[in-house]
């Protein structure tokens, strides 16, 4: 093993053994610190660097997405990615203050896995409830080998790009017992189905 291999494997054994045994958690919306004027936009976040120097905690669930809506469903984030709008790249700019400034020593992005809402030209199969109810979040159906794709592609797109020590997922990761209806899932159970039967 070559010395630049050694000092990896070493730095890779550090990281894994930092813990914080008890967690002083924060959860900060981007939306209340986003703002179309960038002076106020300014202010906004440096009033949060003050709070989190004086509340001192050690953990910071930072929301990456934006609900204008407040529906509970993503339709635009503050970090680039190729599916879905960002209102502002501010996501990453708001994690080095926060890390420069504060003591925190974790900061977590806290974004949905199923609850993203696409633009429509991007066609995409949504969870359908079998009594055509609207229930819950606007979820991405999870059956779709297209949406499948295009989630890994927004976190790909997010890990890239901004610096984390883990992903906080929203509470959208659950269907009810009449959902997924749509027909994509519905062929998705059937094919198991018959994958399970044939082999028995």
């Amino acid at each position: 093993m070559e010395k630049s291999d050694t000092t990896q494997t070493i730095k890779t054994e550090q990281v894994k053994n930092i813990r914080i045994e008890h967690m002083r958690i924060m959860h900060v919306d981007l939306d209340y610190l986003y703002d179309n004027n960038k002076v106020q936009q300014e202010h906004n976040i440096s009033a949060l660097i003050q709070r989190i120097q004086k509340l001192q905690p050690n953990t910071i669930f930072l929301q990456a997405f934006a609900d204008p809506d407040a529906n509970g469903s993503a339709n635009l984030v503050y970090f680039k990615n190729r599916h879905i709008p960002a209102l502002e790249d501010l996501f990453q700019p708001v994690v080095k203050q926060i890390k420069n400034q504060t003591s925190v020593q974790h900061v977590y992005a806290w974004l949905p896995l199923l609850a993203w809402e696409l633009p429509n030209s991007e066609q995409l199969q949504y969870v359908e409830h079998s009594l055509g109810k609207n229930e819950g979040y606007i979820r991405l159906s999870p059956f779709s080998t297209k949406n499948q794709r295009i989630i890994e592609e927004i976190f790909t797109d997010f890990i890239q790009n901004n610096s984390v020590d883990g992903v906080l997922y929203h509470d959208d990761i659950t269907l009810s017992d009449y959902e997924d209806s749509s027909e994509t899932a519905r062929l998705c159970c059937t094919n198991l189905s018959v994958k399970a039967f044939s082999a028995i």
